[in-house]
């Protein structure tokens, strides 16, 4: 679940697919690139989450730094279209 102030929201691997597929378009292989980055922010996610319930701002956080190790371009896209 995703919080946004006071409201949930469930968590959506595949708007994350996508938002991360956007940010790597510049990529030669931007769809399986996309897909491992996914997995590895929802592996984060679950890891630094304890009761299921991440906020927004640190959902954001954890792409944009997923983003930062794996490809500059694509992190600085992904900032330009999600700040918090």
């Amino acid at each position: 679940m995703v919080k946004n102030g006071s409201k949930l929201t469930p968590l959506e691997p595949a708007k994350l697919l996508i938002s991360l597929y956007k940010s790597c378009q510049h990529r030669t292989n931007a769809a399986s690139d996309a897909s491992a980055l996914a997995d590895t922010c929802l592996a984060t996610i679950q890891h630094r989450t304890s009761n299921g319930i991440i906020a927004k701002t640190d959902l954001q956080a954890i792409i944009q730094e997923v983003l930062g190790n794996f490809d500059q371009a694509a992190s600085t896209h992904y900032q330009a279209f999600h700040q918090a």
